[in-house]
């Protein structure tokens, strides 16, 4: 009685996610898509930042115009994490600034001497993780 049970179950959450699913999907792209989201399974939360001092002739946060400076990412591992980061970054991957060289880099998301990436757990400091602000 049980197996039945479960196969009934099993059988109607396969219909609801078929029925929420993209108009013209096919079922290879509904698999990748369920792959993709894991309904949550490993992932975890990271914060990426830039570093600060770096030096002025290899910094490609400055001028500060139209770059991001952080970004809080979910992510299985912290080279997704950084994948994310770099293609939703701003200026800051151009590498130049009014034609001149800024940067020895067009991909400081992806690079640890330009960049931090930390996994955030419930564990730690009490604050605040992220501050959204457009200063000028």
């Amino acid at each position: 009685m049980c197996v039945i049970g479960l196969r009934m179950f099993l059988v109607r959450l396969t219909m609801a996610f078929l029925v929420f699913a993209p108009v013209g999907a096919t079922s290879s792209e509904l698999q990748d898509e369920a792959a993709f989201y894991r309904w949550g399974k490993n992932m975890k939360l990271w914060l990426l930042r830039s570093i600060d001092g770096l030096q002025h002739n290899d910094n490609p946060w400055e001028p500060w115009f139209d770059k991001v400076f952080g970004f809080v990412v979910r992510a299985e591992n912290e080279k997704d994490a950084r994948k994310f980061a770099h293609e939703e970054a701003g200026a800051e991957n151009e590498g130049e600034f009014l034609g001149e060289k800024i940067a020895n880099t067009t991909s400081p998301w992806l690079d640890a001497k330009y960049s931090t990436c930390i996994e955030l757990l419930p564990d730690g400091d009490a604050g605040i993780v992220l501050r959204h602000s457009r200063d000028a």
